[in-house]
């Protein structure tokens, strides 16, 4: 009884790779993505969002996004990303940002937060940087 059932998992296995490789190639970017809690507190006058709160992520190189807290809603940190926001829902950081008479500049403090995703996406398992 068990030899056939053992023969019967290893004759499916070909099907089941073919079912669970495409979920695998869409969750891959999330599974490993490094993120950090940003806020107005934290970055001060810098701070270039209308929203208070963040969470900063890498999913994989190149695609950099910020996403309000209280609002669940994302933004595309960079062009690279952009092209991705249709298929994903996420919005243009543009729609996110403070007024220029509100912030002394905040394409200024976007470009902090820009570099501090950047910084997420070098982050090792092994790193104890603060922004690891």
């Amino acid at each position: 009884m068990g030899q056939v059932l053992l023969n019967k998992v290893k004759a499916s296995l070909p099907f089941l790779l073919i079912l669970l490789l495409p979920a695998t190639f869409y969750l891959a970017p999330y599974m490993g993505a490094k993120r950090l809690h940003i806020s107005r507190e934290s970055v001060g006058e810098a701070w270039p969002f209308t929203f208070d709160k963040g969470t900063l992520s890498c999913l994989k190189p190149k695609l950099l996004i910020v996403t309000d807290t209280k609002a669940k809603v994302t933004y595309a940190l960079n062009w690279h990303t952009l092209l991705m926001a249709p298929n994903k829902s996420w919005r243009s950081v543009e729609e996110s940002l403070l007024p220029s008479a509100s912030t002394p500049a905040p394409e200024q403090g976007l470009r902090l937060i820009q570099e501090q995703a950047v910084s997420l996406c070098t982050c090792s398992m092994l790193d104890f940087r603060p922004q690891c």
